[in-house]
């Protein structure tokens, strides 16, 4: 057993421990900015536990509460817990971006020797190095998140590292391009329109900006991929078995939904469909998979979630502007980007069970808790500084 205790669990126990520690000093106000999402945190985690507990696939749904939900959960903890100065976040920051810079540079070597790429559905795609995000969507999922760190943090950088985040902004269009997603074509071009609605839609710099992005795309982009993205204008047929295989999960699951009106479990609806339709392929769709897994309640609790996530952010942020705290105020328009673009991608993806949910809530409480305490920050922040690098900026 010693055997095989690995050193992350040894820094997770000492973690928890320092958390569990800080809960206890901790006085909130009973009307702290963030009260009322920590308490929608709590639901939706009650929610899990009880759907585990009454699943109809009992041991699938404890072995994913206990590898995702209980463990991914801990970032919440660890960074709504612990995380007391700004930079202390910023250097968790920097860590998730070091991470993302790790996945571009594999991404992009992929596509260049051509080792990550083989078909799948017809055309070249890339796919990940690791099986977490192995699945072409799940790669291009994971770019497309991370796209909103690079490009609102961009302008608080040195000239130098601005030149990296460039290099990084592109290395992600390469990756997302590559893996022939359509999910990840959509969430990009969703994330682009709230960027164009920044710099303002009908100003010359924006339209510029959108005549050399098609002029790009027509040059360099391959034929491949470009009919692969015509596919999503097409009809059923003409989109081929991909489609029909997800209308065929959609009517599964609705007939499954009425059903168990309670819902089944967590992730336990392959087991469901396998029973009802001899098929064992999930959802395929975030939406699907809360209402199958969770019933209403799990759903109801859900959107409760992320709707009390988008208000802190935005009073967090509103806070901080008037504070002059240009950076953290990004930042909270950041996470909110960050969850729309899951949310984007959970039109076509599975991603109840994954770590987004929980790295957003750990920020979210995080910024409101700086926001709260915006006068013991320096009030004489600037908009922009150039002279100095993410890390220095603290």
């Amino acid at each position: 057993m010693l055997g095989q205790i690995r050193i992350e669990f040894l820094i997770g126990i000492a973690l928890i421990g320092f958390s569990i520690r800080e809960l206890l000093a901790q006085k909130q106000r009973p009307g702290a900015l963030h009260n009322s999402f920590v308490r929608s945190v709590y639901f939706l985690y009650a929610i899990f536990i009880i759907y585990t507990i009454f699943s109809y696939d009992g041991g699938r749904s404890s072995e994913v509460f206990i590898n995702r939900v209980l463990k991914f959960s801990m970032f919440t903890l660890f960074i709504g817990t612990l995380i007391k100065n700004k930079k202390e976040l910023i250097l968790v920051l920097l860590g998730f971006m070091l991470a993302m810079i790790k996945i571009v540079q594999e991404g992009v070597y992929g596509v260049v020797t051509g080792g990550m790429v083989w078909e799948n559905q017809g055309i070249p795609r890339l796919h990940g190095v690791t099986l977490l995000y192995r699945h072409p969507n799940s790669l291009s999922g994971l770019a497309v998140s991370a796209l909103p760190f690079f490009l609102f943090l961009f302008r608080f950088q040195s000239r130098l590292v601005q030149l990296l985040f460039v290099g990084v902004i592109l290395g992600l269009l390469v990756v997302v391009l590559y893996t022939g997603s359509r999910t990840g074509y959509v969430a990009t071009f969703i994330l682009f329109f709230f960027i164009l609605k920044r710099l303002g839609l009908f100003k010359f710099k924006t339209i510029l900006t959108l005549s050399l992005i098609l002029i790009a795309a027509i040059v360099f982009v391959p034929q491949d991929y470009k009919d692969r993205f015509g596919t999503m204008f097409k009809s059923e047929e003409e989109r081929g078995s991909s489609a029909n295989k997800r209308m065929e999960i959609i009517e599964d699951a609705w007939a499954i939904a009425k059903k168990y009106p309670l819902g089944v479990g967590v992730q336990a609806f392959p087991h469901v469909r396998d029973l009802e339709f001899g098929r064992q392929q999930d959802t395929h769709n975030l939406y699907l998979e809360i209402l199958t897994n969770l019933g209403p309640f799990g759903f109801i609790a859900f959107w409760i979630f992320i709707i009390l996530l988008f208000k802190t952010n935005g009073r967090s942020r509103k806070l901080l502007l008037e504070k002059n705290q240009h950076f953290l105020a990004e930042l909270c328009y950041i996470i909110n980007l960050y969850i729309l673009c899951r949310l984007a991608l959970g039109l076509f993806g599975m991603d109840l069970y994954e770590v987004y949910w929980w790295f957003a809530a750990g920020f979210t409480i995080a910024l409101a808790k700086f926001a709260v305490n915006a006068e013991k920050l320096p009030l004489a922040e600037p908009a922009v500084n150039r002279g100095k690098t993410l890390v220095a900026h603290s």
